[in-house]
């Protein structure tokens, strides 16, 4: 074999193993983005990252009217994308409940952070909202400064006293622009899937004190993500806004019975809403 055939059949011999082993990471690199656990991070991931962006592009316009409710309806667009991204699609029913000139409180229940999509997704029915988190999140910068601008209310769920007396002071505002106060009386995530937690108390005096109506809406089922198999699909959302619940004349005697009451409509709706999806046969998990 002359010189010439030596040198070409060791170039040709590395440049065949340079585009296999190329050709080899391609195609794990493919299997592994169609595998459940990754999609499951990466649309999580997703959803994180672009909300923290926005929230730098929204601190200079909340500026411009900080802690107004009506800065509800300029979210929705960021919840558009990211919902297209993880393919979530939300169908909201019955949305003209929300939709009157009047003050009130929102009561949902609450079993994901995508549940935030979903406020965004009825706020342009709203008009004007305050939506209440726990004070850690506001440290979560720059999200937390864009919230706390934005109008939100942060409380601290380990000390009632001072939780329920930031709830109670939200009355004015709420009166003053006709506002709703939006809040997950549930206090943490519901992953159970078969029932609602207990109701904590605040939501419900704010509405006894302020003598405006509770107005419950029920998320169904993340049928779609599962968090123990790592597993997070496309999937259809629906939020209902049933009937006002009013407070007009309730005196603080009523509390229980109110919580009980709402917490009672709230979980036949959730359970309809559940089977409505199991007969869609999307209920897959």
């Amino acid at each position: 074999m002359s010189t010439w055939e030596l040198e070409n059949s060791w170039w040709l011999g590395n440049n065949f193993c340079y585009w296999y082993i190329q050709l080899l990471f391609a195609l794990i690199f493919l299997y592994v983005i169609q595998t459940s656990k990754f999609q499951y991070y990466f649309k999580y991931a997703c959803y994180i990252s672009i909300t923290l962006s926005a929230s730098l592009f929204y601190i200079p316009v909340f500026v411009l009217r900080p802690r107004n409710p009506s800065n509800i309806v300029l979210i929705k667009p960021v919840a558009v994308l990211i919902s297209k991204i993880v393919g979530v699609r939300w169908e909201i029913r019955r949305g003209e409940i929300l939709s009157k000139d009047q003050a009130g409180v929102i009561i949902g229940n609450h079993q994901s952070i995508f549940d935030a999509l979903g406020i965004a997704e009825i706020g342009p029915n709203l008009m004007k909202g305050v939506t209440i988190s726990r004070k850690e999140i506001f440290y979560y910068w720059p999200f937390g400064l864009s919230a706390w601008l934005g109008g939100a209310v942060f409380i601290d769920r380990y000390n009632g006293k001072t939780a329920n007396q930031t709830l109670l002071n939200t009355c004015s505002v709420l009166h003053k622009y006709k506002a709703k106060l939006i809040i997950f009386p549930e206090g943490t995530r519901n992953r159970n899937g078969d029932t609602l937690l207990p109701f904590k108390k605040g939501a419900f005096r704010v509405a006894i004190a302020a003598q405006i109506p509770i107005l419950p809406v029920v998320y169904s089922p993340y049928y779609f993500i599962d968090s123990e198999k790592k597993h997070f699909g496309d999937g259809h959302m629906i939020i209902k806004a049933l009937e006002p619940i009013p407070t007009t004349g309730l005196t603080m005697d009523d509390l229980d019975r109110l919580i009980d009451k709402t917490w009672n409509v709230m979980l036949l709706h959730y359970k309809l809403l559940k089977t409505e999806i199991q007969d869609y046969k999307i209920y897959n998990l």
